[in-house]
């Protein structure tokens, strides 16, 4: 079979041909279908930012914490904004282990059953609350999800993952989802949903399908989504083996979409989704960032400026605030002409994230995504083995870094607690917070204080009193 990748992304699902039976008007169908970016399957290197303000992805991630390390890695170099995943395997116990900086994680595992589990990662500085309006709808082993609401420079969006297993009927996934699609789309103008649905819309061999080919499950599937007005993303295979392929995972939104690409990385038997948006709104024009570049030929350059510098001015006065003023104003023209302010690039470079992932390191794992493309492009017994191979060589050598890494810096640690400690939690991935709570209630649930201002200046002017207080009453 030639180049299977290729062809999946010249052969989409028709979307088209889809829609015509659903919509009755020609202007708002047109619109629909070219809203749909075209998806491109591409390696973690070409996920590049292309001009979107917002970025989301989402994984089935078959055990969150094997591959935490690697998804860590991916969502801080991607400057992804939300991450959502299914089957973390996560229980009350394991879930302790996923910390993220800069990241808040929100999960809901099984309670009677293993496996399972869906979650998100969203930035910290993103606004974000768990959602409990549909808990009711919540059906362990049939309808499992998990719904945040998050603010994007004052907008509102609803974001949710769902994971339905293959097990369960999809009958009874569809009913519930037709009742949370109902309520969320009077309640919630921007929605995103995200999961593996384990319905294949690309389906085009199944008779029985009454949708241009796809099966009747992906019709619904389809109907209901669109009901709430909202459009998948993607029309490409999501999850390829050597023998088949299949689109089992989706994003369904009423957003803007910049672009939609499917990543080429073996964190599970599923591709991610990566999807750009762009999202319109009065606070999101683009600063340009720039920095002052230091190097050794600059500072050779400013002590030859300064050596040049007449300063007679500065030293003949005798006003002595002209004269540091004529000071200042002379070394500034000096130190910007040594380190002039450059506009930062925002291309993706090739730099570690980790402290013990080197840049060849970073080499070897293009190398082994590149092994992975070769396979999925043509599958073949032997290109399996070679990927497997290199793989398995990588993962030791990764293994080994970091605990290398570790070992060195408990040893540069030894007779320093505080600094032990600060290597322990970097290990289990805390961080220290220094978020200041909104409010302040007494004992007897009255609100002293609202807002982090007012809960500082309460705070302050407790401590400021207490001693006084006490030393009284004794």
């Amino acid at each position: 079979m030639d180049n299977r990748i290729r062809n999946f992304e010249e052969h989409p699902l028709d979307l088209g041909k889809i829609f015509e039976n659903l919509c009755n008007d020609d202007d708002v169908f047109d619109v629909m279908v070219h809203s749909i970016p075209k998806n491109k399957y591409l390696l973690p290197t070409h996920v590049l930012n292309k001009g979107s303000n917002f970025r989301m992805a989402f994984l089935n991630c078959r055990g969150l914490l094997n591959i935490f390390d690697q998804i860590s890695l991916f969502i801080s170099h991607h400057n992804i904004d939300v991450f959502a995943s299914c089957e973390t395997f996560l229980n009350d116990s394991t879930k302790t282990f996923i910390n993220k900086q800069d990241y808040t994680f929100f999960h809901k595992n099984r309670i009677n059953k293993k496996q399972g589990g869906v979650g998100f990662f969203i930035k910290s500085t993103i606004q974000s609350d768990l959602v409990s309006e549909f808990d009711h709808l919540y059906l362990e082993m049939a309808f499992e999800f998990l719904a945040v609401k998050i603010d994007v420079n004052g907008m509102k969006i609803l974001c949710c993952v769902f994971y339905r297993p293959p097990s369960s009927p999809a009958s009874k996934f569809m009913e519930l989802l037709d009742d949370f699609v109902l309520i969320a789309s009077k309640k919630y103008p921007k929605i995103v949903f995200m999961g593996d649905f384990n319905i294949d819309l690309y389906n085009s061999n199944n008779s029985s399908g009454n949708f241009h080919g796809i099966s009747s499950d992906g019709a619904d599937l389809l109907s209901v989504c669109l009901s709430g007005g909202l459009l998948p993303a993607y029309g490409v295979p999501t999850r390829i083996t050597k023998d088949s392929a299949s689109l089992i995972d989706n994003l369904f939104t009423n957003l803007e979409l910049k672009s939609s690409d499917v990543v080429i990385e073996d964190f599970s038997d599923h591709l991610m989704l990566v999807t750009d948006f762009h999202l319109i709104t009065e606070f999101n024009r683009p600063t340009k960032r720039k920095m002052r570049m230091t190097n050794r030929n600059s500072l050779s350059k400013l002590k030859v400026l300064l050596s040049s510098s007449d300063f007679s001015s500065c030293l003949e006065s005798s006003d002595p605030d002209f004269a540091a003023e004529c000071f200042v104003n002379q070394f500034k023209r000096c130190f910007n002409n040594a380190f002039p302010l450059r506009q930062i690039s925002r291309r993706n470079s090739i730099k570690p994230i980790k402290p013990w992932i080197s840049p060849g390191l970073l080499v070897s794992i293009k190398n082994k995504n590149l092994l992975y493309k070769a396979y999925l492009m043509h599958p073949s017994e032997v290109k399996l083995a070679e990927f497997r191979r290199y793989k398995n060589y990588l993962t030791k050598i990764l293994r080994s870094a970091k605990s290398h890494y570790f070992a060195e810096a408990f040893v540069e640690a030894e007779g320093s607690p505080k600094k032990t400690w600060e290597i322990i939690n970097k290990c289990l991935g805390k961080h220290k917070t220094h978020d200041l709570p909104d409010e302040l209630i007494a004992e007897d649930g009255t609100k002293l204080a609202t807002g982090k201002v007012e809960v500082i200046n309460a705070l302050n002017i407790h401590f400021a009193k207490i001693g006084e207080e006490t030393a009284s009453t004794a």
